[in-house]
This record gives C-alpha cells, sequence and structure tokens, in this order.
C-alpha cells in the first residue's frame, strides 16, 4: 500500500513519522537489550520497556503536533500563493496575494502581486490599442470610401484628433516637385504658416518629424508637440499629416519606436491610400464630365449630319442641317448664309423658312455680324441685337423677333465659302460649349456644301454625259426586233457605267453589246464613253470577229488608261441571213439564248476575262444558229445581284423568271421583267440594271444549236410551269 498524501500538512507528518519511528523502534529495540542484559547479571532494571516506549511515544506526539501546526500555517501560506498562481493564468490580474512572514514567502507573494499588476497595465495598454486601431481602420474604410477630395481631407483630420489624441490635425495634399502644398482639411483649431513648412519637410525626406512648438507663456503645459507624419502611397509621397499634442503626452510617448509613433506612421499608409483614391476619383469624375460633354457635342454632330445624309440637293442639304442645328443647340432659328454670284450673302436654308424678313434678305459681308465671320473668319458673338452697331442686324432682329446672334464662318482650308448663324430669341450669352458645337457643325457644314456643290456640278456633267451615250436601242433593225431598258438602283447611283448598243455593220450584220464599266459617277460617264466609241472604231475594223475586237479593246485599255478601270462586255454580231452569231465575252455575266417558244435557255459564258485588266489576253468566240421564235437576252450583273426574300436572285432565279414569263417577243419580255424586278415587295435593287432582248423574227427558220462548240449549260422548262 502506497501513501502519498494530497496536502502539505500530510506530507510534514508522514515525514516527520518516517525520521521518527525507526529512532524509536531503535530506542525501544536497545533498552530491551539492555535490560535482557541486566537480569542476565542479576542487576536490577530500572527503566521498564514499557515507561521507554511510552515516553519515546509522548515525545513523538508532542513532536508531531508541533510539525502539524507549523505545516498547518505553511499550507495555508502556499494554498494562498497556488490560488494566486491559479487566478493570474486564467487572466484574473486583481487578485492579491496578504503573507505576513518575513521571509522568501512574503517575497514570492509580492512578486505575484507585482506580476498581476504589470499585466493589468499591459492588457489596458493592448485594449487601447486595439481599440485605437479598430476606430483608425474604420476611420481610414470611411476616409477611402470617400469620393470627394477635401472631405476625405477633413475625415482624416479628425480621426487623428479623435482617437491619437491629437489637439490640432491638418492634412496638406502636394510635392517639392510642383513646389505646392494645399491645406485640404484640418481639425481644431485652423493651421498656421509653420504647419506648411512641417509639411513640407516631412513630405521632402518623407520620414517622421517631431518639433518642439512653445507658445509664449513658458509653463511646461503649454508645451506642444508637432508630429509630421508623410502619406506614402508606394513610392510617391502625396503630403503630409501635421498633428499638436500637448497636455499629458510628452515626446517620449510620440518618439519614433514608441507605440503611438507606429500607430500614426501606420494611419499614414491608409491615408494616403484614401487621399490616392479620393484624388484619383476627382481626376476621373473631371475627365468624365469633359468627355460626357464631348461624347453629347458628338452624338448632336452625327445627329445633324445624320439627318441631311439621304439628301443629295444643296437646298435640301442645308435646309435639314439648319433644322437639326437649331434643334441641338436649343435655339430659335438657324440660317446657313453662302454667297451669291455678287458676293452678298443669301439664306440657302433655314430651320424657319416661312419668315421672309431674313430669308429674302442679302446681307452685305462688311455690315452684319454674319458678314464679319464670313470675312474675318472668325466667330462673332452678340449678346443683344438691339444693341448692335450694324443697322441692318437691329432691323432684322427686330422684325424675326430675335434678340442674340451667333454666327461662324464654313470653311474649307483657309477660304470661307458661307456662314451659319443661330438665333434666340432673348439676350444670351452663349458658352464656350455652345460655340465650340457650332464650329464643329460649321467644318462639317462647309465639307457638305462643296460637295454638294461639287456633286451637283458632276452630276450635270455626267448625267449629260450618259444620257447621249446610254440611248434607246431600235426596235427593229434588219429584220430584228430590240427591247431595252436602263433601270439606275437609286437616286445616289444613277450615275453609273451600264450601257448596252445596237450596231449596224457594213457588212449587213447587227452587233449587239451589252457591258458594265467599273465604278460610278463621272469618271466612269467619262469610262463608258471611252469605251464605247473604241467599240464603234473596233468593230467597223473587224466586222465579222468579236474575239479579235475584244482582243484590240483589252490593248487599248490597258495601253491609255494604264489598267486604272476594268469593263465587262458581251459582244455578239448576228447574221440574219444565216440566222447565226458569233460572239465573244470578256468576263460578262452568261447571255441567254431562250428557245423552243421558251421551253429551253442556252447560257453563252465568258471567253475571257474583263477587259482593261492587263496584257496578253487573247478572247475566243463562240457561234450559234437561231430560229425565229427565239429570243436572245443580254443584261447586266445588277439584274442577278438584286436581292429577294431568299437571297440574291442569281441565275436560276433569272431562268424562273423568264419561265414564267413565257413564250414573248422582246418587249413584252423587256417589259415583264422589268415590272417584276421593280417591284419592291419581291426585290431590293443594290445596282443598276441594264437588259437588251432581241427577237429573230426576220431570219431564216433552221437548225438550231452551237456550231463548232456548245453551251456552257440549258435550262429546260419545270413540268409544272409546261
Amino acid at each position: 500500500m502506497k501513501l502519498k498524501p494530497a496536502s502539505i500538512r500530510g506530507k510534514l507528518i508522514l515525514a516527520l513519522l518516517l525520521a521518527v519511528l525507526p529512532s524509536l523502534v531503535s530506542q525501544v529495540y536497545n533498552e530491551l537489550q539492555n535490560n535482557a542484559r541486566l537480569q542476565s547479571l542479576g542487576l536490577p532494571i530500572f527503566n521498564k520497556p514499557e515507561i521507554v516506549a511510552l515516553r519515546l511515544a509522548a515525545a513523538t506526539l508532542a513532536g508531531i503536533v508541533v510539525v502539524f501546526i507549523t505545516g498547518n500555517r505553511l499550507g495555508n501560506l502556499m494554498r494562498r500563493l497556488t490560488h494566486a498562481a491559479d487566478a493570474i493564468s486564467a487572466g484574473d490580474y486583481r487578485r492579491r496575494v496578504q503573507i505576513r512572514t518575513g521571509d522568501e514567502l512574503q517575497k514570492l507573494g509580492e512578486t505575484f502581486n507585482a506580476l498581476g499588476d504589470s499585466l493589468m497595465r499591459h492588457e489596458a495598454a493592448i485594449r487601447q490599442q486595439v481599440e485605437m486601431l479598430a476606430g483608425m481602420a474604420e476611420a481610414a474604410r470611411i476616409a477611402s470610401s470617400s469620393l470627394d477630395f477635401r472631405t476625405c481631407g477633413k475625415t482624416i483630420a479628425k480621426v487623428v484628433c479623435t482617437l491619437l489624441g491629437a489637439r490640432d490635425a491638418a492634412v496638406f495634399y502636394g510635392n517639392n516637385q510642383e513646389g505646392c502644398y494645399k491645406l485640404i482639411g484640418y481639425s481644431g483649431k485652423r493651421p498656421r504658416s509653420v504647419w506648411k513648412l512641417v509639411a513640407s519637410r516631412t513630405s521632402e525626406s518623407g520620414e517622421y518629424l517631431l518639433i518642439a512648438e512653445r507658445s509664449t507663456k513658458t509653463g511646461p503645459a503649454d508645451e506642444a508637440i508637432l508630429v509630421g507624419i508623410p502619406l506614402t502611397s508606394g513610392t510617391i509621397t502625396l503630403g503630409a499629416i501635421v498633428a499638436r499634442f500637448q497636455g499629458g503626452i510628452s515626446r517620449n510617448d510620440l518618439k519614433l519606436g514608441s507605440v503611438k509613433a507606429d500607430i500614426l506612421l501606420a494611419f499614414g499608409v491608409h491615408a494616403a491610400a484614401a487621399l490616392a483614391n479620393a484624388h484619383a476619383y476627382s481626376e476621373t469624375e473631371k475627365y468624365s464630365e469633359t468627355l460626357k460633354d464631348w461624347v453629347e457635342d458628338l452624338s448632336l454632330i452625327m445627329r445633324v449630319t445624320d439627318a441631311i445624309s439621304p439628301s443629295l440637293t444643296l437646298d435640301e442639304t442645308l435646309e435639314a442641317l439648319a433644322r437639326e442645328t437649331a434643334s441641338a443647340l436649343g435655339v430659335d432659328i438657324c440660317a446657313i448664309f453662302v454667297p451669291d454670284k455678287s458676293g452678298a450673302l443669301v439664306v440657302r436654308g433655314c430651320s424657319a423658312p416661312n419668315i421672309t424678313p431674313l430669308v429674302n434678305t442679302n446681307l452685305s459681308p462688311k455690315q452684319t455680324e454674319t458678314g464679319r465671320a464670313f470675312t474675318e473668319k472668325r466667330t462673332v458673338v452678340c449678346r443683344d441685337t438691339s444693341r448692335s452697331k450694324f443697322t441692318i442686324t437691329r432691323r432684322i432682329t427686330r422684325e424675326i423677333g430675335m434678340r442674340s446672334l451667333l454666327s461662324t464662318p464654313l470653311l474649307i482650308g483657309d477660304r470661307a465659302i458661307g456662314a451659319i448663324t443661330v438665333y434666340a430669341n432673348e439676350p444670351r450669352q452663349f458658352t464656350q460649349r455652345e460655340i465650340g458645337l457650332l464650329t464643329s457643325i460649321g467644318i462639317h457644314t462647309a465639307v457638305i456644301v462643296r460637295n454638294a456643290s461639287l456633286y451637283s456640278r458632276e452630276s450635270s456633267i455626267a448625267e449629260m454625259l450618259q444620257s447621249n451615250l446610254v440611248s434607246a436601242a431600235p426596235e427593229d433593225c434588219r429584220g430584228l426586233r430590240f427591247a431595252s431598258r436602263y433601270i439606275p438602283a437609286s437616286d445616289e447611283a444613277r450615275i453609273g457605267g451600264d450601257f448596252f448598243e445596237v450596231i449596224q455593220l457594213p457588212n449587213g450584220k447587227v452587233g449587239v453589246v451589252v457591258g458594265d464599266v467599273s465604278g460610278k459617277g463621272l469618271k466612269a460617264a467619262i469610262h463608258l464613253a471611252a469605251c464605247k466609241y473604241m467599240m464603234k472604231s473596233l468593230v467597223y475594223a473587224n466586222p465579222d470577229d468579236p474575239a479579235a475586237v475584244l482582243t484590240e479593246l483589252n490593248n487599248a485599255l490597258n495601253y491609255y488608261f494604264n489598267m486604272s478601270f476594268f469593263v465587262t462586255i458581251f459582244y455578239g454580231v448576228i447574221d440574219p441571213e444565216e440566222g447565226v452569231i458569233e460572239y465573244a465575252n470578256a468576263g460578262h455575266v452568261p447571255a441567254l439564248l431562250i428557245a423552243e417558244g421558251g421551253k429551253l435557255h442556252s447560257t453563252l459564258s465568258g471567253t475571257g476575262i474583263p477587259a482593261g485588266s492587263g496584257y496578253g489576253c487573247r478572247y475566243g468566240s463562240h457561234r450559234v444558229r437561231v430560229n425565229p421564235t427565239d429570243t436572245l437576252l443580254l443584261y447586266t450583273d445588277g439584274v442577278i445581284d438584286i436581292r429577294t426574300e431568299t437571297g440574291p436572285l442569281g441565275i436560276e432565279g433569272l431562268h424562273k423568271l423568264i419561265f414564267e414569263a413565257g413564250n414573248l417577243p422582246a418587249p413584252e419580255l423587256i417589259d415583264q421583267l422589268c415590272n417584276r424586278l421593280s417591284d419592291k415587295k419581291y426585290a431590293v435593287q443594290n445596282d443598276d440594271m441594264a437588259l437588251l432582248a432581241v427577237s429573230f423574227d426576220g431570219v431564216k427558220a433552221g437548225r438550231a444549236g452551237f456550231i463548232g462548240g456548245k453551251c456552257e449549260q440549258q435550262y429546260h422548262l419545270p413540268t409544272e410551269l409546261d
């Protein structure tokens, strides 16, 4: 059995028993031996064993009592120390140990008490720092979320005062390169000029700075300390925080390496990030406002140009532009002036065309604000036209009920070709944005006026050329019946390169030509004329050989025009006596030969590349026999490029239209096809269309078919149309 007392008292008693009991047993045993020896010698026995044992037991008991009392007191002291240690380990630093023994135990108790006091102080300091950091983090978050630059600066200064104990604080923004520091926020008293110097030194060095500040009073309580905290974001110093600490806060509390200094520096990093964010937002907002104005102005300009783009006549263009400009600028009237032959400025476009005093006037360039804008090539503003120095301006604006105007010239390079003027019905100071917007519209207007004038001049020349170049085919020629039609795609593209021609050859035969010159406008008309008259010259030189005509045409175009354009051409020579067609095709869409009463279509396809595409091309020719009931259809690519509900019409779609039309002579066939192709419910035309049909009424009947060759493809009448 093991004896292991739990208390100190029990352990002391057990130790005493273990120390005394062997000695007691040894003494009793020795006395018994002495008594036995005396008895053997016959000597009297003075101490009986019972008496000796009893005496020793009494002495032992007395020692045990003394030990018990001492051990009990010592145990109580040790329990106090144990409870104090348990309290400290549990976080209760207020527990105190009361020991008055004057020995090591008292010193140990005092040590425990000092340890508790120290831990309480550290706990209070840590709690204060945690609360301070939590408050500063929240303040930094609020400052960072502040999108206003100065509001952010005020928030930072307030945080330094309320959470860090500063009496006054100020935030300066700037750097030494710019040489300027701006106060963007403060808390407490407004900072003096010396604070800006502290901010400059702090920002320049990028280091924490302490400066003693004394007032006129000399008491130590009046001593203040200025602290400079750099605002550093990455490698860039944005400025500094300057704070004044006074009353209870010493220099040691703020020196570099102290807790408060560490907190101030950490807060400076957060404050710098908040300022950088606010500054970036303010710059972005400023630029976004500028960009927004620019986008709005651009959209207004685009609205103006979109409104006038469908019109090609100059008067329609300028009237639409004036109407949209008045709407964009929010004014009452807009008028566009251009000089006439005498040099006077006349209205060619007005947002209010019924105002006759303005529309019917002729302005001298030197007698009005509009004239000054035109002659001096600059924008002119009149805030109140009733005070204008020009009599004509005062009279006209009074008659039309206007009180202010803004005029800007229409410039092409350094040449003024007109002026655009807007009027308001009350005195008005036009803003720089409105002036800039009207100037931009004026630039576009000048281009439009010039282009419209050039286009009008070019169109009249091209129309005259084309009207003389693309004339209707004769109704009959040498026993053949002809029908033709030219359909422009739209007003914008009415000057195209499509043409056809019927030529009586000196050998009694008839030449038929259909071509398509690349390009549009005046150049296309000039190229068309060149091709047409070259062809006429070449066919008379080679009346029996279409291939030779196209070969020579290709060489001539390459030589004289240096391959600057090309032309696709179908040229056929019809012999009415023999009922034979000999043809050559320079990259043109295939002609169609309609035979067997409209039930069979044969394609007469290309025999070479478009003329004008390059040297070295020699064209071949084919011959085909025809009957009096046959019809030859020639056309340009605009016919098969027309768009229907299912896509481009194509060759297949054209064959279907011809099959649906039935066996018709040339005039009726052309009418039927053009009516169907011009129907907007059926198709949308994207390019010019030229068609030429030939009926062989006067040719000899014979066996139709290709002579010495074959057609590329034949189409038979579908059974559902038979």
